[in-house]
């Protein structure tokens, strides 16, 4: 088992096979791959008929297959930066399956109510789905997490062994609270409070999360909203859930304390795992230490920690001129060429 450290422009924690070089041609530069065609598709997951794209390459299959899944909140079939990767992988001759949330575009069901193993078993339903589909290479079907998308990616992939590879895009290794809390920190901040507004707001965010597991009553946290809707900062308390019975509450109480390590020891396909250094969303230096000590600790075979420098939580490029159609960072480019070149051939 080899580990590498390696700084640059992307510092690089890597476990196992080394990759080999990037293929000359730089994908998410093409506007025209991202206006593709797709296919309309339905699977059935438990009681459910959930939607998708399906996004096939020009090339003759077989071809390796790769089943994306979505983010917090729900999803959408105009993602520009889902299919931002989509492109990536038609470009090296791999399907891509965008699968519709549930209770997103024509998906039945409604994913606030459901935590994060009833999604997982949606995510191996459509994989499951996409093998048995023509031109598909059965042997070579994987996932890729985007966001916290990243975060079900283990569960899904430590429940089957349909399962080929895992790509974890930007999702968080820690639990959903803790995320939530560096997110809430960096989005004061960048709303410019400071000093003894911070403190107060972040007393906020910590009523809310005892509030969360019944530690204090809602009186007490809604008080400390009432304060925060006359601050200063009141655009960001407006962020927080309004009313005792908010659907927010229920759905963190499902998933808020979900530790997705534990699933991530159980895996055992390939893992490449991607983060952006500048991330105000995840955690990644903290994420990046908690699986490299998994995977260290379980002597992964092939699992790589990749935290590109200068890069934020949607991994854009910083250079990019066109807000309205960003590129992805080229290190992250580079990074998927060079895994998907050596893995998916």
């Amino acid at each position: 088992m080899r580990i590498t450290v390696f700084w640059m422009f992307v510092l690089v924690f890597y476990v196992g096979t080394p990759s080999t070089a990037a293929p000359e041609t730089a994908p998410g530069t093409d506007e025209a791959a991202l206006l593709a065609s797709p296919e309309e598709v339905y699977f059935e997951s438990e009681d459910l008929t959930l939607s998708g794209l399906l996004f096939r390459p020009s090339s003759v299959g077989p071809y390796p297959a790769v089943v994306f899944i979505r983010g917090s909140g729900p999803s959408s079939r105009d993602s520009y930066w889902a299919r931002a990767f989509a492109e990536v992988f038609l470009r090296h001759n791999i399907a891509v399956l965008l699968p519709d949330k549930r209770g997103s575009d024509k998906s039945e069901g409604d994913w606030r109510h459901a935590d994060f193993e009833e999604l997982a078993g949606d995510t191996i339903a459509a994989v499951e789905f996409l093998k048995a589909q023509p031109g598909m290479r059965t042997d070579a079907v994987g996932i890729a997490g985007l966001s916290q998308g990243g975060k079900i990616a283990p569960i899904a992939a430590a429940g089957s062994d349909d399962i080929a590879f895992v790509i974890n895009i930007v999702g968080a290794a820690t639990s959903l609270v803790e995320q939530v809390s560096w997110e809430m920190f960096h989005t004061f901040r960048e709303a410019g409070v400071s000093g003894v507004e911070l403190q107060k707001a972040l007393e906020l965010q910590v009523l809310a999360e005892k509030y969360l597991r019944g530690e204090i009553d809602w009186a007490r946290f809604e008080a400390a909203l009432s304060r925060g809707l006359e601050s200063p900062w009141r655009p960001v308390a407006e962020g927080f859930p309004q009313t005792e019975d908010a659907w927010q509450w229920t759905f963190f109480r499902g998933v808020g304390d979900y530790d997705p390590l534990p699933f991530w020891r159980a895996v055992k396909q390939p893992v490449l795992v991607i983060y952006g250094e500048e991330d105000r969303n995840a955690p990644a230096v903290r994420s990046t230490y908690r699986l490299l000590r998994v995977f260290l600790e379980e002597e992964h075979p092939d699992a790589s920690v990749h935290v590109i420098a200068g890069a934020g939580h949607a991994l854009w490029n910083p250079e990019t001129t066109d807000t309205h159609m960003p590129k992805l960072h080229p290190e992250v480019l580079e990074t998927l060429n060079s895994w998907i070149g050596s893995r998916l051939r």
